[in-house]
């Protein structure tokens, strides 16, 4: 009987030693979960913030540019409204268009680039965690 108890013991001992070991890596597990979520988190923060402070670059920039058109619109409707004759209103008109379309053109790059920019900007913290 005694060699039974003794056994039992020896294997209540065993599982015990067992669960202990799991128990220690579960924490170890749990506490390395919970510094990678601690760490996502922040870096998701980060960009997140950085992001919102890129669109707020690329807003004012856009409303910079039409703010810029519309000045130059006006501007040069009132010259073509200046003008001597038909013909020359119209050859302003096709000029002023010309001017007009460059300026778009290039505003609409400058605007993306910026736009690219940013979000590239936003999304490096994530670059260093992966």
């Amino acid at each position: 009987m005694a060699a039974t108890a003794k056994k039992v013991e020896n294997a209540a001992e065993k599982v015990e030693n067992k669960v202990e070991r799991l128990a220690d890596r579960a924490s170890a597990n749990l506490s390395a979960a919970t510094s990678e979520a601690r760490t996502f988190a922040s870096l998701y923060s980060t960009a997140l913030r950085s992001f919102a402070e890129g669109v707020i670059e690329v807003d004012k920039l856009i409303l910079s540019k039409l703010s810029n058109a519309a000045s130059e619109t006006v501007q040069q409707g009132q010259q073509i409204l200046q003008a001597r004759d038909m013909k020359t209103a119209i050859a302003m008109t096709a000029m002023t268009t010309q001017s007009a379309l460059d300026r778009n053109v290039s505003d609409t790059k400058e605007v993306l680039d910026l736009a690219n920019a940013r979000l590239s900007e936003s999304l490096e913290p994530f670059k260093t965690y992966a």
